[in-house]
C-alpha cells in the first residue's frame, strides 16, 4: 500500500506521470526504503491511466491492491475477502 498511496502523493501534487525517483524521494521522506520491483508494478499497473478514473471503478483499484499485497488478507481500501480471489 505504501507504493499507491506515495503514487496518489505525486499525482496530488501535480505529477500526472510518477516515475520510481518520484516514489522514491516520498518514501525515503518518511524513512521507507523503496522496493524496486513493487514499485515497478504499481508504476507499471498506472500508466497512462488517469487515477480518479481508476479509483471510480474500483475493481482495477482491487486488483491492483490484491497483486501487490499477494494474498487476501491485506488491508486494501473496499477489498471484499469474497472478490479476492482474483486470477492474476
Amino acid at each position: 500500500m505504501r507504493y499507491i498511496a506515495a503514487y496518489l502523493l505525486a499525482v496530488l501534487g501535480g505529477n500526472d506521470n510518477p516515475s520510481i525517483a518520484d516514489l522514491k524521494k516520498i518514501l525515503d521522506s518518511v524513512g521507507i526504503e523503496l522496493e524496486k520491483e513493487r514499485a515497478e508494478k504499481v508504476i507499471g499497473e498506472l500508466k497512462g491511466k488517469k487515477i480518479d478514473e481508476v479509483i471510480a471503478q474500483g475493481k482495477p483499484w482491487k486488483h491492483l491492491c490484491f497483486i501487490l499485497c499477494y494474498q487476501s488478507w491485506c488491508s486494501c481500501p473496499n477489498l471484499n475477502r469474497k472478490e479476492s480471489r482474483v486470477s492474476v
